[in-house]
């Protein structure tokens, strides 16, 4: 592929059931040290952003929590408001809505800053996990022969979009945010996702597929 731009990028995040004893990342830490067959957790899949973020979780806070797959986010997010699993570490706009309206609790925040849109939730750094960051995105991009100038003019036209008011006024209020840039920075960050979640998928033992 030739990267052409990216459009959003949207914080994951970690949810448990309203009545779950664990307020904190660190209760979740502390209870999966204590037993490590104790606490589990849902996901879209091996390979969905809910998956890798966990993987990438339980790799930097040493800890195990048993991996549940389900077919897409919904399933998950209602096993874990019936006390079936433990937690989600699922998208803003999927899992937001279900915080708002009291059926999920809120423990932490994917990104590296936290969210516009849910100010009062850590992020996974300052809950004692740091170093971690990690984003949900998405974006243009054409066949590897597309001519240059083809890329450019599609990379002007989204990036019009993107800075309109109400575009990124609604995206902010889904709980994304808009980026935009050049095509060179967008391979630039390809790359570097593609090197990053490598090694976590890698260090999970999950083979390409």
């Amino acid at each position: 592929f030739k990267m052409i731009v990216q459009t959003i990028a949207s914080t994951n995040v970690l949810v448990v059931n309203v009545n779950s004893p664990f307020n904190s990342l660190q209760d979740i830490i502390k209870a999966a040290k204590a037993d490590p067959k104790a606490l589990s957790y849902g996901s879209a899949g091996a390979g969905s952003s809910m998956f890798l973020f966990m993987e990438m979780l339980k790799s930097m806070a040493g800890i195990q929590v048993l991996h549940v797959p389900y077919q897409g986010s919904a399933p998950a997010d209602v096993d874990v408001m019936g006390g079936i699993i433990t937690m989600v570490f699922d998208s803003m706009p999927g899992a937001w809505p279900l915080v708002q309206g009291g059926k999920l609790k809120a423990i932490a925040v994917s990104s590296a800053k936290r969210s516009p849109a849910a100010p009062a939730v850590p992020t996974v750094a300052e809950s004692g996990v740091p170093g971690f960051e990690a984003e949900s995105w998405l974006g243009f991009a054409a066949p590897a022969g597309t001519p240059d100038e083809i890329v450019q003019k599609l990379n002007a036209v989204v990036n019009e979009v993107l800075r309109m008011p109400e575009v990124r006024n609604r995206l902010l209020d889904m709980g994304t945010r808009p980026v935009g840039g050049t095509s060179a920075e967008f391979q630039a960050f390809v790359t570097k996702q593609v090197a990053t979640w490598k090694q976590v998928m890698s260090s999970s033992g999950i083979a390409p597929q």
